[in-house]
């Protein structure tokens, strides 16, 4: 599996740092005779992904979009103001990475919720850590 949203999806080396942890892939697409997401050599086969629609539509999900060092640090700084101000709405009672095998949730309780409040049940009972 390529390291997008898109399995599909596999840029070339050098332009994507996901995509980079995926050398063998990368060799293996190159040594088939098939495009890089978003490459168009003739005499190769067009990406699968693109087979499917066009880039342009690939890339209206940020999930698909190569990451570069650049992005990828926006993209940090992002997130980090993001925990820093739901640390502030919820009086720091946050747990970044709940750990799912312990969780807390009531399972009995979360299938007998109607289906538009299981989220907000999840959030409180994995994030807020409120039972």
């Amino acid at each position: 599996m390529y390291p997008h949203c898109d399995s599909n999806v596999l840029h070339a080396p050098k332009e994507c740092v996901y995509c980079d942890e995926h050398p063998g892939d990368q060799i293996f697409r190159a040594l088939s005779g098939v495009n890089f997401t978003g490459h168009y050599d003739e005499e190769k086969q067009l990406c699968p992904s693109e087979r499917v629609r066009p880039l342009e539509t690939i890339e209206k999900w940020h999930g698909n979009i190569a990451m570069t060092p650049q992005q990828q640090a926006i993209d940090d700084e992002y997130w980090a103001e993001f925990e820093q101000q739901l640390a502030r709405e919820t009086g720091g009672h946050i747990d970044p990475t709940p750990t799912w095998h312990t969780s807390p949730v009531d399972w009995h309780k979360f299938y007998s919720l109607p289906t538009w409040r299981k989220p907000l049940y999840l959030f409180e009972a994995l994030v807020l850590r409120r039972p």
